[in-house]
């Protein structure tokens, strides 16, 4: 039998027969951000499919370090009590530890395999039937939150303009438009607010063209477009 090509195993969700990194070497994060000279980091995304919680533990001060706004992480919503155990439950204690509030998370189903379900995909991989498996979890500095105030003080504008756009990004407009808001005051001697706002607006109702402070207005007299037609 011919042997199968990486992209042919990773098409059957086959990964664990791929060579993947030495498992037998720790991954530290700070490591490779120190031997990259990452100062300043945005965001960072997690998910090695193996030890995800280990590498996370190893930030436990490089998030503040180098003002991690956001990360993107594979959490797992099953496993046991052990507090080392790469599960949703460690990993949001240990974000919450850290100063970020969880903004979004998804949730994929496996089928047990005494009566497999339909898959999700073309792939077999999660199944439309099945108990919560995996997932990935959103968390987010909420630099408007008391609690961020003393690391929201240090921001520089353009730090805080991406703070808004990794919002917008993970479709919580909302809280983008409340940062313009509330460090307008920084903001505006960089940019013009009322565009980005607008776009917001937009983002909340597409195809809807309205000017912020008129979308707020409707708001405050209960106007019909926050209702089901």
């Amino acid at each position: 039998m011919p042997r199968r090509s990486v992209d042919e195993i990773t098409q059957m969700n086959a990964w664990s027969q791929v060579a993947l990194a030495d498992p037998a070497k720790p991954i530290i994060l700070p490591e490779f951000f120190e031997s990259q000279n990452l100062s300043d980091i945005d965001f960072i995304k997690i998910d090695i499919d193996g030890p995800d919680f280990e590498a996370l533990k190893t930030l436990s001060e490089a998030l503040t370090e180098r003002s991690v706004l956001g990360l993107g992480l594979e959490v797992n919503w099953i496993g046991s009590d052990n507090e080392t155990d790469h599960t949703f439950h460690n990993t949001d204690r240990f974000m919450r530890e850290a100063g970020f509030g969880l903004f979004n998370v998804t949730v994929r189903r496996y089928s047990a395999a005494a009566l497999p379900g339909r898959y999700q995909l073309r792939i077999p991989a999660e199944t439309v039937t099945g108990r919560p498996l995996q997932g990935d979890a959103l968390y987010l500095r909420d630099i408007c939150a008391p609690e961020s105030a003393e690391f929201a003080d240090r921001l520089s504008a353009s730090k805080i303009l991406k703070a808004a756009a990794l919002m917008s990004i993970g479709n919580l407009p909302d809280h983008a438009a409340e940062i313009l808001i509330k460090f307008s005051a920084t903001l505006q001697k960089y940019c013009n607010l009322e565009p980005l706002l607008d776009t917001l607006v937009e983002q909340v109702c597409p195809g809807r063209k309205m000017r912020y402070y008129d979308y707020i207005a409707a708001f405050e007299r209960n106007d019909p477009i926050f209702y089901p037609k």
